[in-house]
């Protein structure tokens, strides 16, 4: 089957996103001939960068939408595109799924991969407006691909898309790379992701300092916002037990998640289940998330004790949380290594490659057959 990954050049970092889209191609591409459409400096250097593939890239031409602001460049998809069986277009713009959508004569799912009813530039008009837009733009799709549950039930709910119109895939975690260790290090507490209020940066900055004088280590994985990376320029380079490493190689980062004691993932919001809370999971590394909705989804998965939830609000219960994982490691080991066996062993059976792979060819299949009926 031919299938094609349609991703708008908007997408000027290389995130999670990019990176589920990157990984599903890889998989499909075992059975199918995949190609991933795309443009811009960034996207190719990231592609070429990244560990042998089988699909196929292919740069495209753009054109600028200069009465949207900010501009909008995307690419310009080709007549030839519409020989191909199936494709998938990452939403990022109302306009350009719309776009997309309408000029696709074959079957078509647009991914949904964040909540677009609170993180969209539609926020600036009234709630109707913004809602029949994306009615408009569903109208179209043969299919929607969310995340979560969580985000497919605000679609059902907000915008009355049929049920089964709608497919939810998981995030997924490559289990041989991102797998546990011997020996953990001292009590280390890592932070991975973009360095922006929206990842919470500022929060687990704002730790540093309280807990001083707790000997806990901390660990940075990331690059994001000018002043952030000041910010964390300053303190690394005068407390000893701060190390922040810029973004990493898999393998790299892999390594560093299963020697760490504990993951904190602090997001605000428009994540899917996150995949360095997935990554940390599957090296058999608890996590703490914020109390957002897609994290307390996720949660209420897992094994008990892997996962803690924190208000954003109340930085007073993420310390105590911290608190109590460092207590058990030094009163308890044995226990907690029990609980870091059970997160590896619930990624390994719940978001495993080939289990994502089945229920994407699924979604293909159903789709497909949509389409011709």
């Amino acid at each position: 089957m031919k299938i094609a990954f349609i991703i708008p050049t908007s997408l000027m970092e290389w995130g999670g996103v990019e990176n589920y889209i990157y990984e599903i191609a890889n998989l499909l591409s075992r059975n199918h001939h995949v190609l991933v459409f795309s443009n811009g400096i960034i996207t190719n250097r990231r592609i070429t960068e990244l560990p042998p593939h089988s699909f196929y890239y292919k740069e495209l031409p753009t054109f600028s939408l200069n009465f949207i602001k900010p501009s909008l460049t995307i690419p310009r998809l080709p007549k030839w595109i519409n020989v191909y069986e199936f494709a998938y277009i990452y939403h990022v713009s109302v306009l350009y799924s719309y776009l997309a959508l309408r000029y696709l004569r074959i079957p078509k799912v647009i991914g949904i991969h964040s909540d677009i009813l609170t993180n969209s530039g539609l926020l600036q008009y009234p709630k109707k407006v913004s809602e029949g837009a994306f009615k408009i733009i569903f109208k179209y799709a043969t299919g929607i691909c969310c995340r979560t549950d969580h985000y497919a039930r605000l679609l059902q709910d907000n915008l009355g898309i049929n049920s089964e119109k709608i497919f939810v895939i998981h995030d997924f975690v490559n289990t041989n790379i991102f797998a546990p260790c011997q020996e953990k290090k001292h009590f280390t507490i890592v932070f991975a992701g973009r360095l922006t209020k929206d990842k919470g940066i500022e929060i687990i900055l704002d730790l540093v300092n309280r807990l001083e004088k707790c000997d806990v280590n901390w660990l940075f994985l990331g690059r994001g916002e000018k002043k952030y990376e000041v910010m964390l320029e300053k303190v690394s380079k005068k407390k000893p037990n701060v190390i922040w490493k810029r973004f990493v190689p898999t393998n790299e980062l892999a390594e560093e998640l299963a020697k760490a004691s504990l993951t904190i993932v602090p997001s605000r919001g428009g994540e899917g289940y996150s995949n360095i809370a997935l990554q940390s999971l599957a090296c058999g590394t608890p996590v703490i998330l914020s109390r957002i909705p897609v994290f307390s989804e996720l949660a209420a998965k897992l094994p008990n004790g892997v996962c803690s939830l924190f208000q954003l609000d109340n930085p007073r219960e993420l310390l105590d949380k911290i608190l109590t994982w460092k207590i058990l490691i030094e009163t308890n080991e044995g226990y907690y290594r029990e609980i870091c066996a059970q997160a590896r062993s619930y990624i390994e059976k719940y978001f495993s490659p080939h289990l994502i792979q089945r229920r994407f060819e699924f979604m293909i299949d159903r789709v497909i057959s949509h389409y011709k009926s």
